[in-house]
């Protein structure tokens, strides 16, 4: 399926808005479950770095996925 290009500004500014919500909200679930993992393990801070290193991978995926 080919993507067509935004036409007018808010066209432009909704595209944009969606990718950094994507990036911003897999950021924050990876921050959520790293965070109540090292709560309940007491590993602090082993889950937390490697569920936001994990979230902000995965948010950058989606938008190669969403710009290719």
């Amino acid at each position: 399926m080919k993507r067509k290009k935004p036409k007018n500004i808010w066209e432009i500014f909704n595209f944009t808005f969606a990718l950094g919500t994507g990036l911003l909200g897999s950021l924050l679930v990876g921050i959520f479950i790293g965070y109540y993992l090292d709560k309940i393990f007491k590993t602090s801070p082993v889950f937390l770095l490697a569920f936001t290193v994990l979230g902000i991978w995965v948010g950058f995926r989606d938008i190669f996925r969403f710009l290719r």
